[in-house]
């Protein structure tokens, strides 16, 4: 078989066939790892501190009417600085009782630049009826205690 015919016949085909599914292949799994690394920081390396924020206030009126939506408004320190930030609230209801858990996240890396202005947390919840009398409102502090604050529905 001459030269010429060999390089454009089945061998050489099916060879570079193989590196550009190999090349394609591995471009693939890059593509891949980057974009699992954007969608979830810690995949490089960033640390962070997860932990429960410690609320101080909870703000509602004494007494709703029946059928009324229920404003609760909750203050605290989330942390020191920008680095700090609430990250989800942990619910859980019924028509007698709103139980809370606000959980917290903190960069932890040298190289992160925060702002240097202490990071509050101000979260209200709106509770729609059915709403019982009395009506607990409890969170669930750091150190596992609550803060609780009972409204009446006349």
């Amino acid at each position: 078989m001459d030269p010429i015919t060999f390089r454009r016949g089945g061998m050489e085909s099916r060879h570079m066939f193989r590196i550009r599914t190999f090349h394609m292949g591995t471009m693939l799994a890059v593509f891949l790892l980057l974009a699992a690394s954007s969608a979830c920081s810690n995949v490089l390396g960033t640390k962070t501190e997860r932990f429960i924020i410690a609320v101080n206030d909870i703000s509602v009126p004494d007494t709703i009417a029946p059928g009324e939506t229920l404003n609760a408004r909750f203050a605290g320190n989330i942390g020191p600085d920008g680095c700090s930030r609430l990250d989800r609230v942990e619910r859980n209801r019924s028509a007698g009782l709103l139980e809370l858990r606000f959980h917290g996240i903190r960069k932890l890396d040298v190289n992160t630049d925060c702002t240097l202005m202490q990071v509050k947390l101000e979260h209200v919840e709106h509770l729609l009826p059915p709403i019982e009398d009395p009506f607990m409102i409890r969170v669930i502090q750091p150190d596992g205690s609550a803060l609780e604050r009972v409204v009446r529905v006349r």
